[in-house]
């Protein structure tokens, strides 16, 4: 996907899919109110239903097509509501949970130490932090 049709288009539909997929009528999304949610046309609401489809890991359990389109997305996953800021993602669930360890440290030297990782994960992409975090967990358990 590219920078400005995700922005533009993919996620405001991914994001009000999500929110319209209330757990209490059926986690499902129609098109017609996904158009009116994000106040986009039906082509439009079509063509971001079909690219967010595809996307690897998946973003919905269910697509219901008929007539010629997407009718429906149901049970978004929790890539899904990762991406629309719903759920954490481990790189802030990380940071966060060093500044709490930062806060409550006694020792002057620790606090800093904690500080100055809390400074460099911020400026770090968070793809890179995910990673680097999935490989010290595996080292730790002795995978690696």
């Amino acid at each position: 996907m590219s920078v400005g049709t995700w922005d533009d288009r993919d996620y405001p539909v991914l994001a009000a899919a999500v929110a319209l997929c209330d757990p209490d009528q059926f986690e499902q999304a129609r098109d017609d109110a996904i158009e009116r949610q994000t106040g986009f046309d039906q082509a439009t609401v079509q063509a971001a239903l079909r690219a967010l489809r595809n996307e690897d890991p998946p973003l919905f359990k269910q697509f219901e097509d008929g007539d010629g389109r997407i009718m429906s997305v149901r049970f978004p996953t929790g890539e899904a509501r990762r991406r629309v800021g719903l759920w954490p993602v481990i790189p802030d669930v990380l940071i966060q949970t060093l500044v709490e360890l930062a806060e409550r440290e006694q020792n002057d030297e620790k606090k800093s130490l904690l500080r100055k990782v809390v400074d460099l994960l911020r400026d770090t992409p968070k793809a890179a932090v995910a990673a680097a975090a999935g490989v010290a967990v595996k080292a730790l358990l002795g995978g690696g």
